[in-house]
């Protein structure tokens, strides 16, 4: 996924200790930015849930804002493809943050968007 304004890209992603994609599972996600999350694998029933929850929280300055996050995908068939619906939970540091984080919300919705088309497209 690319970056997307403020919003890193996503360089590459490495399951932890071997481990092959599953519930319980970690995996580190290498971003534009030089920082890495850490992100542990919630649910995965395929074929129509996937989720994950951020072990650490992200790089500066929206470090800031978000403690951390929880990602849920849900898929289901849609005519000849699949339609999939991709949200995110974000914990914020203190309630103060709301007003900084709408606008940061809305250009990660955009940054979503963006690598849902990607995929699309593959």
């Amino acid at each position: 996924m690319k970056k997307s304004g403020p919003i890193p890209g996503v360089i590459s992603v490495d399951m932890e200790h071997g481990a092959k994609p599953a519930a319980g599972a970690t995996r580190a996600v290498k971003m534009s930015d030089g920082s890495t999350m850490r992100e542990e694998i919630t649910v995965q029933e395929r074929p129509r849930a996937y989720r994950y929850r951020w072990l650490n929280p992200p790089a500066a300055p929206f470090s800031l804002m978000v403690r951390g996050a929880e990602s849920d995908w849900t898929f289901r068939p849609a005519g000849a493809g699949t339609a999939v619906d991709w949200t995110y939970t974000f914990e914020l540091t203190t309630p103060l943050v709301y007003p900084l984080a709408v606008p940061v919300t809305w250009l990660f919705n955009r940054w979503m968007r963006a690598a849902l088309e990607e995929l699309r497209r593959a």
